[in-house]
């Protein structure tokens, strides 16, 4: 709102947003089966506004996300892009089904089912991987992804496990600024002395969800746990996006 008034689109009246001159070439308003006012912006107009806006907070923003699968996964995934737990198809899940049950729910900003997201962690050094390298050990790959996809529409924000109900979820980018990153980043959700930090745990799986999709072209790098998989995967030709080993971002 900050933007689109400095840009006088629209004015505060009896605590109102309401539009302006100029703001009627971007926007309307609508109305509510209640008789509700509210104002409705057109998309493509606002975007070519906005764009150098979008651009500079993209580049203000210092993280990087992650998606991590299957090793097995990865034909598909540099054929097709990444989908939503709802829409891939021939895969191997690696997800909890416990806590797949609580994603089903629609408690978000944009009441959509987290089922319908592509899950983006900031740090991939966390429990998620730590209980799939249990299970499949080297097999695990992480892809980086580029960050530009958080201007896609409906994304999501976590600061938290996004199933966990004390989790903050917003749809602004602006509030990433306020994550709590130095804890966000940790290496480890528990100690000797203290046994686990279940808060730490979780903000140690804070996200960012892509609705349904994430093309390949936006898969920026894999990162293997071992040599012999950087060799196995260079061999295959999957993809010509770089291929690093690095151990320390796996247990």
């Amino acid at each position: 709102m900050i933007f689109l008034s400095k840009r006088k689109l629209i004015y505060k009246e009896s605590n109102k947003y309401r539009l302006t001159k100029e703001g009627t070439k971007y926007g309307k308003y609508l109305y509510t089966d209640e008789n509700e006012k509210f104002i409705g912006w057109n998309k493509r107009k606002l975007d070519i506004l906005t764009e150098k806006f979008r651009a500079d907070i993209l580049r203000s923003l210092d993280f990087r996300l992650y998606h991590m699968t299957h090793i097995s996964n990865l034909v598909g995934i540099f054929e097709n892009g990444l989908f939503s737990h709802n829409k891939v198809k021939n895969y191997t899940d690696i997800s909890n089904n416990v806590v797949n049950e609580r994603r089903r729910g629609k408690d978000n900003p944009h009441k959509i089912s987290l089922h319908q997201y592509v899950p983006l962690y900031f740090n991939p050094r966390n429990a998620m991987l730590f209980t799939c390298q249990k299970k499949y050990g080297k097999d695990m790959v992480i892809l980086e992804i580029d960050k530009s996809v958080i201007s896609n529409d409906y994304t999501l924000f976590s600061e938290g496990n996004a199933a966990r109900k004390d989790s903050k979820v917003t749809t602004n980018k602006l509030d990433l600024a306020n994550f709590r990153w130095q804890e966000i980043n940790s290496l480890a959700w528990s100690n000797v002395a203290e046994g686990v930090n279940e808060s730490l745990k979780s903000l140690m799986m804070s996200e960012c969800l892509i609705l349904n999709r994430i093309g390949p072209d936006k898969i920026m790098n894999i990162i293997c746990s071992k040599e012999s998989v950087r060799k196995s995967l260079t061999n295959e030709s999957l993809s010509k996006i770089e291929i690093n080993v690095n151990e320390n971002v796996f247990f």
